[in-house]
């Protein structure tokens, strides 16, 4: 009994692992595909930051996923020199958008400056930027799959308001091209 069983049992994991192999080679296949048309978008690997104000500075502190909620988290930090101005950042029509490196969009989920007093009203969300003191906000995307590893573009648009007379609402806008994303 035992001569049968043990070359029955050879054949059948060696028959096993060929099919897991065989699974194995197409999802290297595929993930080298992937990989090539990234290295396509992302030539020379340098995370790309446009802001359309130059009286505003803007950081980035980190760009992290959650494997666990499917969400990704854009960390910054914003600063001006400029006396009584207002952050307002569009979170309503003219929310932050982000696409993965395969174009596809990623949808926002919300926005939060955690540290500092802020509130949302008619689809923006204001927080008092004291001079030359940076304030740190995040930006969540959510319904992100782990195997996004980069994003390829996010924008965000946003007023710089005069608390003091003049409530200028020139739309301004940030660009960012070519960040990785740390998942956790």
């Amino acid at each position: 009994m035992k001569r049968i069983f043990i070359p029955v049992f050879l054949c059948a994991c060696f028959l096993l692992n060929a099919q897991n192999t065989e699974e194995l080679q197409n999802e290297i296949e595929y993930l080298q595909e992937i990989n090539s048309t990234c290295k396509l978008l992302n030539v020379n690997g340098d995370i790309e930051i446009v802001n359309s104000n130059d009286d505003l500075d803007f950081k980035i502190i980190s760009l992290t996923g959650s494997t666990d909620s499917q969400t990704i988290t854009l960390k910054f930090l914003i600063k001006h020199e400029l006396i009584n101005k207002e952050f307002d950042l569009h979170v309503g029509s003219g929310k932050p958008i982000a696409y993965n490196v395969l174009g596809e969009g990623i949808e926002f989920k919300s926005a939060t400056f955690p540290n500092s007093p802020n509130q949302i009203h008619r689809g923006v969300m204001s927080v008092k930027v004291p001079t030359s003191v940076p304030v740190q906000g995040q930006i969540e995307f959510q319904n992100v799959l782990p195997g996004t590893t980069q994003l390829s573009y996010i924008e965000l648009n946003y007023y710089l308001l005069n608390l003091r007379g003049n409530r200028d609402r020139e739309t301004y806008k940030i660009e960012i091209r070519n960040i990785s994303v740390d998942w956790n």
